[in-house]
């Protein structure tokens, strides 16, 4: 035991010194400073502290290592050692670049709040508050502008916090008037954080605002790129099958004008023209059979993504489906 105290003592010290340099040394000085040295600093440290009571027990530096690394895992970013020390470093210097060309005073005041140790996305939350009320639309603009900028640059944030700062700036573009940017902004959204159900809703009363009643589909955070226009016929939503089969991950063949689609040891079999389909054999009857239309063969949307045990969701403002995944 003695012995394997003295072989990692100098490992520890090591270890120690790397967690205390590395964000010292990331650090501009000035009034952020301490607040980051608890932020990037602290979580490291007990990491390591953590780790080497665990490997006590052990012998090589591998092993403190790994533990090291498990526990980072556990620690308030949720991510290792290494990702804490150079993501929040990268974060930090990308911010404090923003703020050398950022004018708009709200804009940086939540550059600022970021580099003290607040979330992005509150920041930004922050800032969109600080806005509500405001008469020249032309400040809300350029703020919005100014930190959509900022974060675009930024790929040291999490999807989560992206899609809900995405969000909120749609919501500035929004009370700005920019319905065009503000879509773009709701759509990133929807791309970092598909299983937020918020992020359609303030999607589809964006569509609406904007006019846009066509039917349109997001599978899995994204618009499919389909060759024919998805429509709506007798309340059924129907989209061109090759399309939608790359997106969903599943293939399709055909077998003397019986379609087969696929997906592990799931089947759907239905035939243009034909109300009967079978998912894995078992017939269902279909409200609206497969058609086709400009050389393209077009399905029921809802009945394919819930064959394959897919949650569909429609928002009747501006006739949006969704399909979020499994």
């Amino acid at each position: 035991m003695k012995k394997s105290k003295k072989f990692f003592s100098p490992v520890l010290s090591i270890l120690l010194i790397l967690s205390f340099a590395v964000p010292v040394f990331a650090m501009p000085p000035g009034k952020g400073q301490d607040a980051r040295k608890n932020i990037v600093r602290e979580p490291k440290i007990h990491a390591v502290q953590n780790a080497f009571q665990k490997s006590e027990q052990n012998t090589g530096l591998q092993v403190v290592i790994q533990n090291v690394y498990q526990e980072s895992d556990q620690n308030q970013f949720g991510v290792t050692v290494t990702e804490n020390v150079y993501g929040h470093q990268g974060l930090h210097i990308g911010v404090e670049n923003a703020l050398k060309r950022v004018k708009n005073p709200v804009a940086r005041a939540a550059l600022q709040a970021i580099l003290e140790g607040q979330s992005v996305s509150q920041a930004v939350y922050n800032a969109r508050q600080s806005l509500i009320g405001v008469s020249d639309i032309n400040d809300v603009l350029d703020a919005a502008e100014q930190l959509q900028e900022a974060v675009d640059e930024n790929v040291y944030t999490d999807l989560s916090t992206k899609a809900l700062t995405y969000r909120y700036l749609g919501e500035m573009f929004l009370q700005a008037g920019k319905i065009t940017s503000a879509l773009s902004a709701l759509e990133t959204a929807v791309k970092c954080n598909p299983a937020d159900d918020q992020n359609y809703i303030e999607l589809n009363n964006l569509f609406s605002k904007a006019g846009d009643y066509k039917v349109k589909v997001f599978v899995k955070g994204t618009m499919p790129a389909f060759d024919v226009s998805p429509r709506m016929e007798n309340g059924r939503v129907l989209v061109p099958l090759r399309a939608l089969a790359e997106s969903l991950g599943t293939s399709v063949s055909y077998d003397n004008g019986t379609i087969n689609i696929k997906e592990g040891n799931m089947t759907i079999k239905l035939t243009v023209g034909d109300r009967r389909a079978y998912v894995n054999g078992k017939p269902v009857l279909l409200d609206v059979p497969a058609t086709v239309t400009d050389g393209r063969t077009l399905v029921p949307l809802r009945f394919i993504g819930e064959g394959f045990n897919i949650k569909v969701d429609y928002y009747g403002g501006s006739n949006l489906v969704v399909l979020k995944g499994k």
